[in-house]
This record gives structure tokens, sequence and C-alpha cells, in this order.
């Protein structure tokens, strides 16, 4: 083998060598550029995903804004029909004291036509309920009363149409003063008008409700009925909160997967109907007693003045006591309904607003639940 021979060999190996190498560099530049397409695939689609649910969260807060504007604005008109029930309630309530003021005027007038002196005679009840006829005279805001049996200061009874006449110290003293004007009597001061409470033994309070007659009883059993209702609707808020109605939903969609999209919403929406039929139960017993008790009030004021001018009628205007049960009936009732009516209607309000906000929580946590299923 001569030198050129050896040369072409080496030459021929030395290509071999290099178209190898060159072979692999190739390979290689090629895997490195799959995979550099791969990662730009996947770049792109992690690009894609991020931009789909950049614009769902996007759409949803926009979703979430219009509502709780839409919120806003029901609140606002709640207020305004507020305001209005409340105007209303003020109306009535001025307009039932000027019939009582001008009830209170006309009785006046008779009173001061008729001659306060003068003797006349009536009926009257000692302390352990006996009637007595007696005759009786008017002296400024004082009267007295005399009979066989009973002689002393007469006080008028919310509770009867007739004056009771406790027991005196010194009846004989009433007796002297009833027939001659030069005579001293003692006489109990009683400024606060509370004498027939400390002889009945009863509390202020129990005494002030009895005055307005049997109407106040529907109209404290509308205030108790309330009272209960706002106590367990606030257990009940507490208990079922809004927080705890959304999970309810999230755990039965999660549960309830696999069913069609109609269906898994219509489940949902009939999940969320009974929260909120839980949420707005018992509410319209508020709102009536908001509309009763006023009116139960008015009853009770017209029941007092019927029952005022059934006094005059019968024993006329020589005292004007005799008619302070019909008006204290016609004032008290309408204060009772009042005091019922209108915490009951502010808090009607703030309860039909708290199931408006769970309603409007509902539907949107539904939204998210059937559109996040979706394929």
């Amino acid at each position: 083998m001569n030198a050129k021979t050896v040369a072409i060999l080496l030459a021929t190996l030395v290509l071999a060598v290099q178209a190898q190498n060159t072979n692999e560099l190739e390979a290689r530049l090629n895997n490195e550029i799959q995979a550099t397409k791969n990662q730009a695939e996947k770049a792109a689609q992690d690009i894609e995903k991020a931009w789909s649910n950049y614009t769902q969260s996007r759409d949803r807060i926009a979703q979430q804004f219009n509502e709780t504007n839409a919120q806003n604005d029901q609140f606002q008109d709640d207020i305004v029909l507020l305001k209005e029930k409340i105007s209303d309630l003020e109306l009535q309530v001025a307009s039932e004291q000027q019939v009582l003021d001008n009830t209170e005027e006309l009785l006046k007038s008779l009173n001061l036509e008729l001659p306060e002196s003068r003797a006349k005679p009536a009926q009257v009840i000692d302390a352990d309920g006996q009637v007595h006829n007696a005759k009786i005279r008017q002296f400024g805001p004082v009267t007295i009363a005399v009979a066989d049996a009973v002689a002393g200061q007469a006080f008028s009874d919310a509770h009867s149409s007739l004056p009771i006449v406790p027991p005196a110290k010194d009846p004989h003293q009433f007796q002297a003063a009833f027939e001659s004007s030069g005579s001293l009597v003692d006489l109990d001061l009683d400024i606060t008008g509370k004498h027939p409470e400390l002889l009945s033994g009863e509390s202020p309070f129990l005494h002030h409700l009895k005055l307005g007659g049997i109407i106040m009883i529907p109209i404290l059993l509308l205030g108790a009925v309330s009272v209960i209702i706002v106590i367990a609707k606030l257990i009940q808020n507490t208990i079922h909160s809004q927080a705890k109605s959304s999970q309810k939903l999230v755990v039965f969609a999660g549960e309830n997967r696999g069913l069609p999209h109609d269906q898994l919403e219509a489940k949902l929406t009939t999940l969320a109907q009974g929260e909120l039929d839980r949420r707005q139960k018992w509410l319209s017993w508020l709102a009536i007693t908001t509309s009763a008790a006023p009116l139960l009030g008015l009853l009770g004021t017209v029941t007092g003045m019927i029952h005022t001018f059934q006094v005059i009628t019968q024993h006329g205007v020589g005292d004007a006591k005799i008619l302070a049960g019909g008006i204290s009936e016609a004032l008290i009732t309408t204060e009772a309904g009042l005091c019922v009516a209108i915490p009951a209607l502010m808090l009607h309000a703030l309860l039909s607003r708290s199931a408006k906000h769970l309603e409007a929580s509902l539907e949107s946590t539904i939204d998210s639940l059937i559109n996040s299923t979706k394929p």
C-alpha cells in the first residue's frame, strides 16, 4: 500500500467522522427546535386560558357591580317608602289628636255652663264596690259625695262610669262641708292622678294598659307575636347565614356535576328558592301588624269617644273627671297601636332587605356554578 492510498483512506475516514458529527448535530438541533416549538405551543395555550379566565372574571365583576347598583336603588326605594308610611302615621296621629282636642274643648265649654256648687243626686261606689245613692257637689277640681253609708272625696274610675269614694278619715267633715260653705275639710292632694291605682294596688304600667280597654288585647297580641317572630328570624338568619346558603348550592353542584346543565340549573334554582322561602317566612305577619295595629288604635279611639258621649248622656257634664275613662281609652289605644306599628314597620323593612340581598347572592352563585360546569 503506497502513501497515496493511505492518504485517501485517511481523508475518507475524516469525511465519515465529520458526516456522523453533522448528523448528530442536526438531530440535536431538530430535537431542540421541537422542544422549543412544544414550549411555545404550551405557552400560547396558557396565555389563551389566562385570557379566558380574565375575561370571565371581568364579566363577573361587572355583573356584581350592576347587581350592587340595583340593590342600592332598591334600598333607596325602601327608605322612601318607609318615610311615606311614617308620614302617613304622623298625619293620622295629628288628625286623632285634633278630634280629641275638639272634644275636650266641647266638654270644657259645656262644663262652664253649669253652676259648680249646685248639689245633684248621683250614684257612687265605695272601696268595696257597693253602689250608693248620694248627693255630689263640685268645688273647682274637687268633688265631694255624701250618702247615708259613705261620705268623702269622689274620684273618677277608669273601669266604671261611676265615681269611687274611698274611706275618709273623718266623714263628718265632708257632711259639714256639704251643708255649709264655711267648713274646713282635709283633702288628699293627688297631683299625679294615681289615686285609683293606689286604691286597687295595681302597678302603674298594668293600670295604664287596663285604661285602654278591651282593644288593648289584640294590639298587645300583635306586638307579642311580632317580637317572637323577630327573635326567631334573627336566630334563623344567624344559623342559616348567606354564606351557608351559598355553600349549600356549591356542595350540591359538586355532588351532581354529571347532570345535564338544564336539570342542574333547575335543581339549584329549587334549592335556592327553598332557602329564600325560609328567609321570607312570617315576614307577612310583620306587614299585617304594621297596618293592623294603628287601625286597632283608631278603633279604640272611636270606642272611647262613643263611651264618652254615652257618659255625657247618662250623667251630664257637671264633673269632667267622669269622662276621663273614655278619653284615656282613646289616647292609650292610639299610643299602643303606634308603639307596636312603628318598630314592626322598621323591622319588616330590614328583614325584607336581608331577604332580597340573599336572593341576589343566590342568583349570582347559581350563574357562576352553571358557567363553571360548561365544557
